[in-house]
């Protein structure tokens, strides 16, 4: 069954008049309030005498996690070399033995790294061939990513607290890129563009030129999208959803001139 959200009549929820003191500096739109903030329509409108390019931001304070590479020489590791991360110690071994941390050296350092890689998460790989079968998850780091060179690690928990992870390695082989995982940081800023779009001259201001919709020409569901919930409705209409104290903005791609005023109004509800 497809529930149908119930919205309260639409409310305007954000607006900004863009005069040509501020037209290429991001003005803000709205702040999402403490529960966030549904947007169903964000709309731009002129009665300049030419059109303009407008880009929409979100701005959104986050958590980052911090991070650490594994490098490999390219010339396999030994019997016995080791790998720790926090307090875990993770051993490769020329024949496998049934120890959580144990890995299986496979035929050449990029395998071998992969099955360090799998011994780190619990998963992929071969369970008892290419880490020990009694393995359980790292409790304070994953894996995120391995190429034939190199491991990357990161904190499962954001913010400070993983920059004190220490990264070490008994192994001649492998080179930590740092002593413990770094770049860990705490309410960080970060700016995701969710639309660009032109505004034509005269938008919604004459019967032939119509008003722009941006959430039609918003980036949903790819990889660069901003960080809000992207969504559409049962009958197939966009929403976005702002997160809680996310930041709404616009600015102008286009030169100014003698440009008057573009109108930008966000409309929704609170959820």
């Amino acid at each position: 069954m497809t529930a149908t959200p119930m919205f309260t009549q639409a409310i305007n929820i954000g607006i900004a008049r863009i005069v040509p003191a501020d037209l290429s500096n991001l003005k803000t739109i709205l702040v999402a309030g403490a529960n966030g903030t549904l947007i169903d329509s964000i709309l731009a409108s002129t009665d300049e005498s030419t059109g303009r390019d407008l880009q929409f931001w979100t701005t959104s304070q986050v958590n980052i996690p911090a991070t650490a590479t594994l490098t490999s020489s390219g010339v396999n590791v030994s019997n016995g070399d080791t790998v720790t991360i926090d307090s875990k110690v993770y051993t490769f071994q020329s024949v496998l033995t049934n120890v959580d941390g144990n890995v299986k050296i496979a035929a050449s350092a990029a395998l071998s790294l992969a099955n360090l890689s799998y011994a780190i998460n619990n998963q992929g790989g071969v369970l008892g061939t290419d880490y020990a079968t009694a393995t359980t998850p790292h409790p304070t780091v994953r894996a995120t990513g391995v190429t034939t060179t190199v491991v990357h690690v990161t904190a499962i928990a954001s913010g400070t607290s993983g920059n004190s992870i220490v990264s070490t390695k008994v192994a001649a082989t492998l080179t930590w890129s740092s002593a413990t995982l770094i770049n860990g940081a705490a309410s960080i800023y970060v700016d995701s563009v969710l639309a660009t779009v032109n505004v034509p001259t005269n938008s919604g201001f004459t019967s032939s030129v119509s008003i722009v919709s941006i959430l039609d020409s918003a980036r949903f569901g790819s990889s660069t999208a901003p960080t809000g919930l992207q969504m559409g409705d049962p009958n197939g209409n966009k929403l976005f959803r702002l997160e809680a104290n996310e930041i709404l903005k616009v600015k102008s791609l286009s030169t100014v001139t003698t440009a008057r005023t573009i109108y930008v109004r966000a409309s929704g509800a609170d959820l």
